[in-house]
């Protein structure tokens, strides 16, 4: 068995619906299912580094990067897991401003990214040198006015990256994720048609890049 390290990208920016009702939530809630007792991996470890707040930006991200490869000699981040907001240019953190995007794509060999977030997908997540790519290539949407959709859909966000840390294919992980809108969708839709809708779009909007067959590792 091998070890897993994962970064979490989870941006935080006040007075946005979207980060403090929802994509701060699910980072939180994915890293803390990671270190749940019932959690079970095929990978020998699993080592979390958390790039919130001010962290959230690409220049310690390069610098974290750069790392693993000069006298320092820090793991080889494998997998880059991020909440927040995104474009068809880059992910995004501190400021709005790109965490990622194609100027590091360099460092990007080896990799998978799974990103929750809007339009990230085509063309930079589709286009990069990432070994696989789990985003999507419109609008990612929550519903603010419905409280039982939001959590249900904060738990669903973090399915494919749970699936992904367990040791489990790309296939299995986006089966994973697109069951889950699915399920939202058959649970809230006769009740709140909007709700329905969102998780349609979000289902149909989820896209994968690389081999269907490979994990992160």
């Amino acid at each position: 068995m091998t070890d897993l390290t994962i970064m979490i990208i989870r941006q935080e920016i006040k007075n946005d619906n979207y980060n403090e009702l929802f994509s701060i939530e699910a980072a939180t809630k994915f890293q803390g299912d990671l270190g749940d007792p019932n959690f079970q991996s095929t990978y020998n470890n699993i080592n979390i580094e958390l790039f919130d707040g001010n962290k959230a930006k690409k220049e310690k991200i390069t610098t974290r990067f750069d790392n693993e490869t000069n006298q320092r000699k820090m793991a080889f981040i494998n997998f880059i897991v991020h909440y927040g907001h995104g474009n068809s240019n880059a992910i995004l953190g501190v400021n709005n401003d790109p965490a990622i995007d194609q100027t590091l794509d360099g460092k990007l060999q080896g990799r998978t990214i799974s990103t929750v977030s809007c339009k990230s997908f085509d063309p930079f997540g589709n286009n990069s040198s990432t070994k696989g790519y789990l985003g999507h290539d419109n609008i990612y949407w929550i519903l603010a006015t419905n409280q039982p959709f939001l959590d249900d859909l904060i738990s669903a966000s973090t399915i494919a990256n749970l699936k992904l840390a367990e040791g489990k294919t790309y296939q299995i992980a986006y089966d994973a994720q697109y069951l889950a809108y699915d399920n939202l969708f058959n649970k809230y839709s006769a009740a709140d048609s909007l709700a329905g809708a969102i998780a349609l779009q979000n289902r149909n909007t989820l896209k994968l890049k690389g081999n269907p067959n490979d994990k992160v590792v």
